[in-house]
């Protein structure tokens, strides 16, 4: 049986669109008590979709996300300390991308060119020529952008597959677990990342408003 931990909760989407609660196919509520709703920018939501069968919204990995409002909570230098919970299900592995020569996808994250990065979810094209294919990574970077630390899994994937990942930042290093197996641990230091509190949105569906 699935138990959510309630402790230092501070944005919960089941995504479960209950009308009752103010859901809709273009806002999604915030289940933690905090109040921080998501607004859909061209996701569709899929009723009989999600782990359980009780909801899911699918992204087309380009232009379609959910966003939330900017807060503190949902930076990693707030407190130091901070963890991402997700499910996801690839529908493809063979993609464009956001770069032609080194193909991948942000499908979650806080980062904006304009108004700073914090943070994202990766995963890499299965065909990519950098020895990444079917990486997934969760990333930690400096305000400014350019390299970021992050711990990483690099494992055959399946389409219309569900996955459980789960990224921790603990003040001093990175960690990434894969349904339930810690994979990855990377020191922050690495390219000498100091995480800043920056202005824009939390996506989910991808970091920047496109893929």
């Amino acid at each position: 049986k699935d138990v959510l931990v309630r402790e230092g909760l501070v944005l919960y989407f089941p995504f479960e669109n209950i009308s009752s609660f103010g859901e809709s196919s273009k806002v999604v509520c915030d289940y933690s008590g905090n109040g921080r709703a998501g607004f859909v920018e061209g996701a569709t939501w899929v009723k009989a979709g999600g782990i359980n069968n009780s909801g899911a919204f699918a992204f087309d990995g380009i232009n379609d996300y959910i966003a939330i409002l900017t807060n503190k909570s949902l930076s990693p230098s707030t407190t130091g300390k901070f963890s991402v919970s997700l499910w996801i299900k690839p529908f493809e592995l063979n993609f464009s991308g956001q770069s032609a020569s080194n193909p991948y996808v942000n499908f979650i994250g806080k980062e904006d060119a304009q108004e700073g990065y914090e943070w994202n979810f990766r995963m890499y094209n299965i065909s990519n020529q950098y020895n990444r294919s079917s990486r997934m990574s969760f990333y930690l970077f400096n305000i400014s952008g350019g390299f970021g630390s992050g711990s990483y899994v690099q494992e055959s994937l399946s389409v219309n597959k569900w996955v459980h990942l789960v990224g921790v930042f603990n003040g001093t290093d990175i960690f990434l677990w894969k349904n339930g197996v810690l994979k990855d641990i990377t020191p922050l230091s690495q390219y000498g990342i100091r995480p800043q509190y920056g202005l824009a949105p939390f996506r989910i569906g991808t970091s920047e408003g496109s893929a």
